[in-house]
């Protein structure tokens, strides 16, 4: 219940015109990855998405505003929010929301916030079948006897791997992505690798908010509050 049915619609109606093949960063960049069951190369990412700039207009402002409330965080440490469309079979493969470190990558996003410290996912419209996000590198469930609760029939075999959150509609799940956010070299918690299960019936739509450990491209976000009623695109 964080956003509503009308909010929902509305950010996927930005989105729509806008949606495109979606990227991936790092190591993933070449959008493949072999399947050790197949032994085929498969698509690490097949969904398509878009990106809109923070504040872009009333409703998304509220919106954002809401989420960082959600998160407990600075809203000027968040991206701008992407959206994703997927269709039938898209996923996202098991991935962290970190980046990969090296030397000159962190020189560059030391500049920019630093590391994704946290992810809120946002739910905008709820697949027929599938789409789940699950953890696969976690068993604990907080209810162990609500695990996949309504049985085999209601979860898909990649939504059964581990800990997983159905895609509802207007609903959002928040997770820590860096093992100790205050070391001086950030790493990735594996316990927060997760994947996007493949669509079995209908269409999922999402949108993200990443929030990096300070502000991420202060300078726009100065540039924002210069004309906080504004809200053009």
């Amino acid at each position: 219940g964080l956003l509503s049915v009308e909010e929902c619609e509305h950010i996927m109606g930005l989105a729509l015109p806008y949606l495109a093949r979606s990227e991936v960063v790092g190591e993933e960049a070449n959008y493949t990855v072999l399947d050790e069951a197949t032994g085929e190369q498969v698509g690490v990412r097949t969904s398509h998405s878009a990106d809109i700039g923070r504040r872009y207009d009333r409703v998304l402002a509220e919106v954002e505003a809401r989420v960082a409330r959600f998160a407990g965080l600075p809203e000027v440490n968040s991206e701008p929010m992407q959206v994703q469309r997927y269709q039938d079979g898209q996923q996202y493969r098991e991935h962290s929301d970190c980046f990969e470190y090296d030397a000159e990558a962190a020189l560059f996003w030391n500049t920019n916030g630093g590391q994704r410290s946290v992810t809120v996912l946002l739910y905008l419209h709820e697949p027929e079948e599938g789409g789940e996000t699950v953890f696969p590198n976690r068993q604990d469930w907080l209810k162990p006897e609500q695990a996949w609760a309504g049985g085999n029939e209601t979860w898909s075999e990649c939504g059964r791997k581990g800990v997983a959150v159905k895609p509802l509609q207007g609903s959002a799940v928040m997770f820590e992505n860096l093992s100790d956010p205050n070391q001086p070299t950030p790493v990735a918690n594996i316990l927060a690798n997760h994947a996007g299960c493949p669509v079995l019936a209908g269409e999922k739509w999402t949108a993200t908010k990443w929030f990096h450990i300070d502000p991420y491209r202060k300078c726009c976000w100065d540039a924002l509050q210069e004309n906080p009623e504004g809200f053009e695109p």
